[in-house]
């Protein structure tokens, strides 16, 4: 197996030509008696199957591994059945990391370079969103005003405790960061709603939807860091109300708009067409509508690249060719095309 540099150089390198710094992680895991640690890069919220690496620890639990990155990435390490989350900096030349795999919570430190970043992730930012959205009472969870409170409150909490640190990191992480807590609560905020919309549109229609309208415009066109995790959450999350309004909510008079958006010439065409597909033409066509080109273009490299991963290959060249033809210079584009090259 390549080393994860070469995978690297030979991979993002040719899409992001820009100077690479070399990342050291090191550290020791206690109590772990398998032979291997994966670790893996985000490639938005999906990690890069294709680059899963193997660190191997020494008999007594040392690991150490290097990488080079140009910005700001995401990456996990897995040992065995348990995940810790990283923030890889270019600036951070060596992070450290300490943990105990018998212990319920790890026992989880991080030092060294960007100690903090990763620290405040592994602590507050990556809770599964959707668990945090079942802490809420039923009558709460289908109230938009008791969400948009309880995700205020926590908001709150978690730029409190960011700022805390602020003193300990770069201004431009702090941004990053304090971007990834409002993608997560925003998140939250139209994961509620979309939770309604599935099975009540009529509802949704009365008191989710134009909420959900104006929180869209909440997201960031030029966000800096489009692998950022709950960014991709986020857009994901603003997609799938798209296709409820577009199911379900649509009127009759948009029919001949939503054709010439598949490209066909009738309901039945239409029909057609996604009746063994439930995913990428959807997604083209209604991304294409509802976002600016920036976001669709990380929203589409998305989908081709899960679609790559699941076996979803209905009209799969269709939209890869189209994504080629739209955003020639996507810096997403090697890793897409590598996945057609496997297919």
């Amino acid at each position: 197996m390549k080393t994860l540099c070469s995978a690297l150089v030979a991979g993002i390198l040719l899409c992001l030509p820009l100077s690479l710094a070399a990342v050291t992680i090191e550290g020791q895991v206690r109590n772990f008696t398998f032979p291997e640690v994966m670790f893996n890069l985000l490639f938005g919220r999906f990690h890069l199957f294709m680059d899963d690496e193997i660190i191997l620890p020494d008999a007594a639990g040392n690991f150490r591994y290097e990488l080079e990155v140009d910005e700001i990435r995401f990456a996990q390490l897995k040992f065995k059945d348990k995940t810790i989350q990283l923030f890889l900096d270019p600036a951070a030349e060596r992070l450290i990391v300490e943990l105990d795999y018998a212990a319920d919570d790890l026992a989880l430190r991080f030092s060294g370079d960007s100690a903090a970043e990763n620290t405040f992730i592994n602590q507050r930012l990556y809770p599964n969103y959707h668990d945090k959205l079942r802490t809420l009472l039923p009558e709460q969870s289908s109230n938009p005003d008791a969400v948009d409170h309880f995700a205020t409150e926590e908001e709150t909490v978690e730029v409190d405790q960011l700022n805390e640190i602020r003193d300990q990191i770069s201004e431009a992480n702090y941004e990053l960061l304090r971007r990834e807590i409002s993608a997560y609560y925003l998140t939250i905020r139209l994961q509620a709603g979309n939770n309604i919309g599935w099975r009540n549109h009529e509802e949704y229609e009365a008191h989710w939807m134009m909420r959900s309208e104006e929180l869209g415009k909440l997201i960031d066109c030029q966000s800096a860091n489009k692998f950022a995790p709950y960014f991709n959450h986020l857009i994901h999350t603003y997609y799938d109300h798209l296709r409820i309004k577009y199911y379900y909510l649509r009127s009759p008079a948009d029919s001949t708009l939503w054709q010439q958006r598949f490209g066909v010439n009738s309901e039945a065409a239409l029909a057609d067409l996604k009746r063994n597909d439930k995913y990428n033409v959807d997604l083209y066509a209604i991304g294409k509508a509802g976002f600016c080109e920036a976001i669709f273009e990380k929203l589409l490299s998305n989908r081709i690249f899960r679609s790559q991963r699941d076996g979803d290959y209905e009209n799969l060249i269709r939209i890869y060719e189209a994504f080629e033809e739209q955003f020639p210079e996507s810096k997403y584009l090697p890793v897409l095309k590598a996945g057609m090259e496997r297919i």
